[in-house]
């Protein structure tokens, strides 16, 4: 799974919590460096955070609709303090779901697990590989 936050702590934090759970985890500092490791990688799930520096959550979702638009239902999960206005933005583009910040840990583990949990079946189906 791929972590997207500018913040390093926000990000640290959530990559520790998720490799104690089992989870392989990679993380990027900013959405051009997210976008680089997903045109490379293919993630069972994408924790991404909406206002970064350089290209921002919201483009790599555009890049995401682009290249595999049904990975944006199954595998990205948005964790953001923007406002729910702010959301709107998001203009019926469907994620996986979104967490505002500040996020509860338990909560942000079992929307990964159902996520990642989705993308396993989905692979062992025949559908998306993970």
């Amino acid at each position: 799974m791929l972590v997207v936050d500018d913040d390093s702590a926000v990000r640290e934090l959530i990559v520790t919590v998720l490799t104690r759970q089992g989870f392989v985890v990679d993380a990027a500092r900013n959405g051009d460096e997210a976008i680089q490791k997903i045109a490379t990688f293919d993630y069972q799930a994408i924790l991404l955070d909406l206002m970064m520096p350089l290209a921002d959550g919201y483009e790599v979702i555009a890049f995401l609709e682009r290249t595999a638009p049904e990975r944006l239902r199954e595998c990205v999960i948005v964790v953001t303090a923007v406002s729910t206005t702010d959301l709107r933005r998001l203009d019926g583009k469907t994620v996986f779901r979104v967490i505002q910040k500040p996020f509860d840990l338990d909560e942000l583990v079992r929307a990964i697990a159902e996520c990642v949990e989705g993308a396993s079946a989905a692979s062992v189906a025949g559908g998306v590989p993970t």
